[in-house]
Parts: structure tokens; sequence; C-alpha cells
């Protein structure tokens, strides 16, 4: 997934947005169907449309992801955004 996120950029068939976060995005598989769960990895976009990967978690099967993580991408992404950490 990171290797297509690389290549791809913003048209990685695995790179979804999180509804429910503006600003921060998934990679999660593509299977369908069956139960669900498997490895997350969460990023966001620098302006120049480069991503970071910001953390990552398996989640079991109708699990809900972990909220301290996604907390820290999106302090980590202020960070970056006010130039207190660079990528």
């Amino acid at each position: 997934m990171c290797r297509d996120l690389r290549n791809e950029g913003r048209v990685s068939r695995y790179a979804k947005p999180l509804k429910y976060l503006p600003g921060a995005w998934e990679l999660k598989p593509t299977t369908r169907g069956g139960l669900r769960g498997g490895a997350r990895v969460y990023f966001f976009w620098l302006t120049d449309g480069r991503p970071v990967l910001a953390a990552a978690e398996y989640k079991a099967p109708g699990a809900s992801p972990n909220d301290n993580l996604l907390d820290e991408l999106l302090e980590i992404a202020e960070a970056v955004r006010k130039g207190v950490l660079t990528p």
C-alpha cells in the first residue's frame, strides 16, 4: 500500500480520506466482502503533494480506529503546518 501511495500519489487505489477528520487520510486494503479489519496507515498531504505517514495500526474486524493515533496525526499535521516540525 505504501509503495502504491509513493508511486501513484493522490490517485493511489488505497488512499481514502477520513470522512470525520478533514485533511486526514488512510491507506486501507481494497478487499471487499467478508470481515473488515487489517492494517491501516494514517497520513496527510503536504502542500507540495507529498504524503506524510504519521501512524499505523492493526484493526480487528469491526473495530473502530484508535482515537489516540488519530489525535497524534492531527497534532503532527498542525505542527508541520505551523512550521514547528519539518518533514
